[in-house]
């Protein structure tokens, strides 16, 4: 494929082959609205290095509308629970103190 043939049609096919893929995790599962828009914000930031590193005369990205993000409910550790964890044994030292890290920073157990 050449820089020339990008244009926005071929976003709206990606779109559309990112809303039929199953997810990697469950081959049952298509990908959440999140991943798609992860997935094609970083299509449109590519395209956009490339115009402005000359191989695009034109910035088709700002064409493009962004996929909207969808709303998530983050659940937050309370101060009585965070109280309880702080005084509660653990055989892992490191791994309390990575829990209390997690907890006290916001950093979800995948960013550890």
């Amino acid at each position: 494929m050449k820089f020339s043939d990008i244009d926005p049609e071929l976003f709206d096919g990606f779109k559309a082959f990112l809303e039929t893929i199953k997810s990697k995790k469950s081959n049952k599962v298509q990908l959440s609205k999140n991943s798609i828009k992860i997935y094609y914000d970083k299509f449109r930031s590519a395209l956009k290095q490339a115009y402005k590193d000359s191989y695009l005369s034109e910035n088709i990205a700002d064409k493009i509308n962004a996929v909207k993000q969808a709303e998530t409910q983050r659940n937050y550790i309370t101060l009585t629970e965070l109280t309880a964890l702080v005084k509660t044994n653990c055989k892992s030292p490191e791994v309390k103190v990575q829990a209390l890290f997690s907890a006290l920073t916001g950093l979800r157990r995948s960013d550890i």
